[in-house]
């Protein structure tokens, strides 16, 4: 009996020390990006701190990963131990120290918004979680819940990618009540306004929630069609695969895991690049500022390249926006110091990412088939441009119609704003940057959530 008490108490002790190794293992790197954030001066608020670090720091970990995967050919725990060493150090002598604060002595206040906006970022953060786990156990068949290892991180970086949606609409929108409709309208609109139902609770109703899918019919085929058959025919177009779009919920968190982590550092930088570029506030963007934005920006192609795509594309709306706009133009130098540190980390990643042969095709234009071959030009024009406009309808739902209402009361950096987006959503509906079509609701995402705002 002693002997097997003694048995029992080793691998109980064994057990504990290594939960107690995943924990840190979890949350060294959340803390030493939380510690990067709030030092540097574009955070105006802990709140901020946090929600930028949980992605930051998890992707800088993650990055490192791969660099000592690519310099040694293996990775091993050694390894691991040591690297968290290394991001515990400067963390250890700011938690000594018992205070976040820039170096101009400056404390961060610890929140930054509205009391109605704090409260939406809780009650969605709730919803979220509570809706992505028992999905996520529900469809795995798993004890996903009880793996704290996974749904740790998980929670936090729901928090993370939910705060930094109300601080970046509220920026756009600077106003509490357009916010709040705007947030939830990202989160639970589209075609899918009650998915939420759908996910884990009504499951047998997901077949009168789903987007409608019919075949589409060529005009070609229907020699002796009237004008009835041909609307018709028009309408029902909606077979191209990103018509599958109900609420990011359903068709990104829980069924494409990587989202978890590109969505929030995505949103970070979007948010941290407009900040730069039209609305600064207490913000400060000096070269260490902006050599970390190109750090975040250059993890992206490990971290979810369909971001990346978007990143870049904003970027460069954003630096023609300073060439055009003379008063603007002395900050031209400070995107040098977004895009050398950008250059230097994304070139490796990718080549990494080249030499692997995991993917075909990246960044490739395919061809959506939007257009409708009718037996003359003026009709294949007018076809297809309705074709277009259904889709969408049915896609995004109202917001596709009042977002262009908005316009004409959105603020001007707001309307600049949606310029690159614009871009990108008419890329998506004749082309696809994705190896498969359906993943352009990726970028269709990003672009939601400036519609959203403009709602």
């Amino acid at each position: 009996f002693t002997i097997l008490f003694i048995i029992y108490f080793v691998f109980l002790l064994m057990a504990i020390l290594w939960f107690c190794l995943s924990i840190l293992t979890l949350f060294i790197p959340i803390l030493f990006g939380t510690y990067l954030m709030s030092k540097a001066r574009f955070s105006e608020s802990m709140l901020e701190a946090v929600a930028f670090g949980i992605p930051a720091g998890i992707a800088i970990f993650t990055g490192l990963l791969f660099l000592l995967d690519a310099i040694f050919g293996s990775f091993s725990l050694p390894l691991l131990y040591i690297e968290l060493i290394l991001l515990t150090i400067p963390t250890i002598l700011d938690l000594v120290k018992k205070k976040y604060a820039h170096k101009s002595g400056r404390r961060l206040p610890k929140f930054n918004l509205n009391t109605y906006l704090l409260l939406a970022i809780l009650v969605l953060t709730i919803i979220i979680s509570s809706i992505f786990v028992f999905s996520v156990a529900k469809i795995g068949n798993t004890i996903y819940c009880i793996d704290a290892s996974i749904i740790i991180p998980d929670l936090l970086l729901i928090f993370s990618f939910v705060t930094l949606s109300v601080l970046f609409t509220y920026r756009l929108t600077k106003k509490v009540g357009a916010t709040l409709a705007a947030v939830s309208i990202f989160w639970f609109g589209g075609t899918g306004l009650m998915k939420i139902i759908d996910y884990p609770f009504a499951a047998y109703l997901s077949r009168f929630m789903q987007p409608i899918h019919l075949i589409p019919i060529e005009l070609s085929y229907m020699p002796h069609a009237n004008t009835i058959q041909t609307i018709l025919s028009i309408i029902q177009m909606s077979a191209i695969p990103i018509t599958y779009w109900t609420t990011i919920i359903n068709n990104m968190l829980i069924a494409q895991h990587d989202f978890m982590l590109g969505l929030p550092l995505g949103i970070a930088i979007l948010y941290l690049l407009y900040k730069f570029v039209f609305d600064s506030g207490k913000a400060k963007f000096g070269i260490p500022e902006l050599v970390l934005i190109g750090v975040l920006a250059g993890l992206l192609p490990l971290v979810h390249p369909a971001t990346l795509f978007v990143v870049i594309t904003v970027a460069i709306f954003f630096i023609a926006y300073n060439v055009a706009i003379k008063a603007r133009r002395k900050s031209l130098a400070g995107w040098i110091f977004v895009i050398i540190p950008f250059l230097v980390i994304a070139i490796p990643e990718l080549l990494y990412m080249n030499l692997q042969h995991r993917s075909s095709n990246w960044f490739f234009p395919i061809y959506n088939g939007f257009i409708v071959n009718a037996h003359f030009a003026v009709l294949t024009y007018l076809y297809t441009f309705a074709n277009i406009i259904f889709f969408w309808v049915e896609v995004a739902s109202l917001p596709i119609i009042f977002s262009f209402v908005g316009l004409i009361f959105a603020k001007r950096e707001l309307k600049l704003t949606f310029l690159p987006f614009f871009v990108l959503l008419a890329l998506i509906t004749l082309y696809s940057p994705m190896p498969n079509p359906a993943d352009s609701n990726k970028i269709f995402l990003y672009v939601f959530l400036i519609l959203s705002a403009l709602t």
